[in-house]
């Protein structure tokens, strides 16, 4: 192995790699970053055989090679380095590093310890990366942290030739929305899971810069790939069922209202503050004349905002979690937001005019 390779292209890719590993799996290899040298240019990859990130960096290769080198030295190494040319190469399984007065070496493992990382076959759905990444965001918001059904730590996505309709739950909140889609050219499964960690990662390693997504699915094999300006993520999918989903989304309302969403957010996270005390329940008071938030606790006190509105329907009083309504308001980048509901302990329904998205939060049970 012989290459030469900018610093700053390095340390980024090295720093992509590297958030795949754990650090605290039981296979020592799974440590290590894959670095190899092609005609074409240097790849590298991490993995924690849950998910892969692998990158191509442009590069001069004078000659090719691979080695395994542990991904922590690496990256705390080249994210001293000055900008510049870096020269690397091998002898046996050390990895010789130079750049101006820098010198390192590196102790590493041969490459066949690694396993072996599925790659994009050439086809797959062709996404806007932009449209992807707002969809994507604002779907993440109602996925489950940690809980005993799988399922929920993913989101479930439901395919056809027009469109894939995406949709995330905790049990509490939902998130639903479609993506228009140009007619799919080649076959994919109706219905997956999809980690909402390997969403996140995508999320993190794609910039403003990035165009195009391909997205390659294989059910049998469970894994999907997601490809971008030489950057693949590859995933297992989640086995089993989302839950259906669409029995819970309402089909009418008796209260509806139009609130500017900056002061929403505003009223919800003063609120918040007295909250804390009260299990973070936040009271919405909607009426023809006014709409008030609140929330009060006996050890710190209480707050009120009045809130100007559009309201239709009939009056409401109905108490929400909220961090979930922050949450959701943080994800929303319409100046105003739309909400919905059939009655104080029915779902409440949240969502732009013009957009696809719908949020529900379920609201909280009050004693009198």
């Amino acid at each position: 192995m012989k290459i030469n390779v900018l610093a700053e292209n390095l340390n980024k890719a090295v720093g992509m790699a590297s958030r795949m590993v754990s650090g605290k799996t039981q296979l020592p290899v799974l440590n290590n970053l894959l670095i190899r040298a092609k005609k074409t240019g240097l790849e590298i990859c991490g993995t924690d055989l849950e998910i892969s990130l692998l990158v191509e960096v442009g590069a001069k290769v004078e000659e090719e090679g691979e080695v395994l080198v542990p991904a922590k030295i690496l990256a705390e190494l080249v994210s001293t380095l000055p900008n510049g040319v870096v020269d690397l190469s091998l002898e046996k399984q050390t990895l010789l590093l130079s750049s101006g007065g820098v010198r390192a070496e590196i102790s590493g493992l041969s490459a066949d310890e690694f396993p072996t990382i599925p790659r994009f076959s050439g086809k797959g759905i062709k996404f806007d990366i932009d449209k992807f990444r707002k969809k994507m965001s604002q779907i993440l918001v109602a996925v489950a942290k940690e809980n005993s059904r799988p399922v929920l730590e993913g989101i479930g996505w439901y395919l056809d030739k027009n469109n894939l309709e995406l949709a995330a739950t905790d049990g509490y909140r939902l998130s639903a929305d479609i993506f228009k889609l140009k007619e799919i050219n080649v076959s994919v499964p109706s219905e997956i899971v999809v980690p909402a960690r390997a969403i996140s990662e995508l999320l993190r390693a794609t910039t403003e810069e990035d165009k195009d997504l391909l997205i390659e699915i294989d059910k049998e094999k469970q894994q999907i790939i997601f490809k971008f300006q030489g950057v693949e993520i590859t995933s297992r999918l989640i086995n089993g069922e989302f839950p259906p989903f669409k029995q819970i989304i309402p089909s009418d309302w008796l209260t509806r209202l139009i609130v500017s969403k900056e002061e929403l957010l505003a009223a919800v996270k003063r609120a918040a503050v007295f909250a804390r005390g009260n299990a973070n329940i936040v009271l919405w008071e909607i009426g023809q004349d006014k709409f008030t938030v609140s929330a009060s606790s006996t050890e710190i006190g209480k707050n009120v905002s009045e809130i100007a509105t559009e309201m239709e329907g009939e009056d409401l009083k109905v108490a929400f979690n909220g961090r979930y309504l922050i949450d959701y308001l943080m994800s929303v980048e319409s100046d105003k937001v739309v909400f919905e509901s059939a009655g104080e302990l029915k779902p409440g329904v949240f969502k732009v005019e013009g957009e696809s998205l719908i949020h529900i939060i379920m609201p909280i049970r009050q004693s009198d």
